[in-house]
C-alpha cells in the first residue's frame, strides 16, 4: 500500500515542523496498524509565498487593472491562493501572481480553457503594467 500526502505550507510555518508533525501521526498510526513495515520519503519542493498586498507592484497592477478594465480601483479584490507555486524563492521580492483564469476556464483541468477576450485584456495589462506612467 501506498499513501502520498500533498501537505502544503503557509508562510508562517516551518518544514521542520510540519514534517515532525507528519511523521509523528504516521509513528502514532503504524503502533496501532499490523503493517509490518511502515516507511516514509518526505519531498519538500518550494517554500509557501507571501506577497504583502501593499507592495509596489501590487499597487501598480490595481492601477492597471483598473485603467484598462476601466473598474474602479477599490472593486478589485485582492484573494488569497491556494495551491502550488516554485514563486516561494523569491519571496522578499517585489512580487505579485497574476493570471488569466475565471470561474468557467477549469484551471489546471481537463478540457482547461481561457476566453481569447481575457487572453487580450491580459496582454493590454502586462503592457501597461511595464509601459505607463501612472
Amino acid at each position: 500500500c501506498k499513501l502520498t500526502i500533498n501537505r502544503r505550507l503557509i508562510p508562517e510555518e516551518k518544514y521542520e515542523d510540519v514534517k515532525r508533525e507528519i511523521q509523528e501521526a504516521v509513528d502514532r498510526g503504524a503502533k496501532r496498524s499490523k503493517a509490518l513495515d511502515v516507511k516514509t520519503t518526505f519531498i519538500y519542493d518550494y517554500p509557501a509565498v507571501k506577497i504583502d498586498p501593499n507592495s509596489y507592484a501590487v499597487t501598480r497592477v490595481k492601477k492597471v487593472i483598473s485603467k484598462v478594465q476601466d473598474i474602479p480601483e477599490e472593486k478589485i479584490q485582492l484573494i488569497g491562493m491556494s495551491g502550488s507555486t516554485d514563486m516561494g524563492y523569491l519571496d522578499g521580492y517585489d512580487i505579485l501572481i497574476r493570471g488569466t483564469s475565471n470561474p468557467g476556464s477549469n484551471a489546471h483541468g481537463v478540457n482547461e480553457t481561457i476566453k481569447m477576450n481575457d487572453v487580450k485584456t491580459f496582454i493590454k495589462e502586462i503592457i501597461a503594467f511595464l509601459c505607463l506612467d501612472l
